[in-house]
């Protein structure tokens, strides 16, 4: 089956859309952009009547695959000539612990408490009120200002793990060998953001002299042969085309299908039914935004619904990992 379009949902200045970048130049694999705002409303992805509300979202012709979780494992899956994961069951099993730590167990959220008080992002009032809406927490100065010697303290845990443990024998990449692997992608990218100039992080914690290259050589060494390596790549894979909206939403929808139908499990848990109308939501972050429609398939790692969106004919496929996912079952609702 010959390829659809494979376009990236991201907006400038994302740090998950930037790791999903770093996935495709490793992979080698051609994909396209459609740049969007870095807070709601997005018009694009409301025309597809995707409620899903966090940045990246990836389309592979008609399947719509939400959440880095899944994106990655599922272009792994689909696409195994490019595969820049580990054959041992024992390193993959490593690589979703390292994407699980980063994510959930702490690093995301502190490094994010790293960004200065006096960042021009922070005082974008309407993006402070979206992060409001989607997480419960307020993300403005007062609170950054507030909870800056707590994250510090914790950022500088995570840093003392990854140069006296992770990093002291030497090794330039996390499995030892010449180049970066997905275990890197998954294991570098909040140590990237703390030491770039994005946001000015680098800037303030160079005042503060906790976080710094003295410190922490052997960590500010590999995040620069990380992004070296990353730049030759990028040479020879050349940089993603950039779709408009209305190119995006016409190169879907003139689309078909990419995956087989999949079937629902039939020891989940859940014991939901093939063909039943369901919600799907996350529980940490973009809780007000319920995706709802057909259950296509449900297995181990994900769910999968069939949709209607606002414009054109047929439908869309939503694909949703089941980490930190609630699926509740719906009554009367017709797509």
């Amino acid at each position: 089956m010959a390829c659809p379009p494979v376009i990236l949902f991201t907006y400038e200045g994302s740090v998950f859309g930037r790791k999903m970048d770093w996935y495709f130049t490793l992979a080698g694999l051609k994909y396209m952009h459609c740049i969007t705002l870095n807070r709601l409303p997005r018009p694009v992805l409301e025309k597809l009547g995707v409620k899903y509300r966090r940045i990246p979202i990836l389309a592979i012709g008609r399947d719509i695959y939400c959440d880095t979780r899944l994106i990655i494992n599922k272009l792994e899956e689909l696409f195994p000539e490019n595969r820049v994961s580990s054959q041992s069951p024992f390193e993959k099993g490593l690589e979703h612990v390292f994407e699980t730590w980063l994510i959930d167990g702490g690093p995301f959220w502190r490094t994010a408490g790293l960004i200065p008080p006096d960042a021009e992002i922070l005082k974008d009032e309407e993006w402070c009120n979206d992060r409001l809406e989607m997480t419960g927490n307020r993300f403005n100065i007062e609170t950054i200002k507030k909870g800056r010697p707590e994250n510090v303290a914790h950022a500088r845990m995570y840093f003392n793990t990854m140069e006296n443990e992770l990093l002291a024998d030497g090794r330039k990449f996390l499995l030892g060998g010449p180049e970066p692997t997905l275990l890197d992608i998954h294991g570098i990218w909040t140590f990237h953001w703390a030491t770039s100039k994005g946001f000015r992080l680098q800037e303030a914690l160079d005042k503060e002299g906790v976080i710094d290259e003295k410190h922490f050589p052997r960590t500010y060494a590999y995040v620069d042969r990380f992004v070296d390596a990353i730049a030759t790549k990028q040479l020879n894979n050349g940089k993603p085309e950039k779709l408009s909206d209305e190119e995006t939403i016409k190169a879907i929808l003139d689309s078909d299908f990419f995956e087989a139908e999949g079937a629902v499990d039939e020891l989940d848990p859940l014991k939901l039914k093939k063909g039943q109308l369901v919600e799907i939501w996350p529980v940490e972050s973009g809780f007000n935004h319920h995706d709802k429609g057909e259950l296509v398939s449900i297995s181990v790692g994900e769910v999968v619904i069939a949709s209607k969106p606002q414009v054109g004919d047929g439908l869309l496929r939503i694909h949703y990992p089941r980490t930190n996912i609630r699926i509740s079952p719906l009554s009367g609702l017709k797509l």
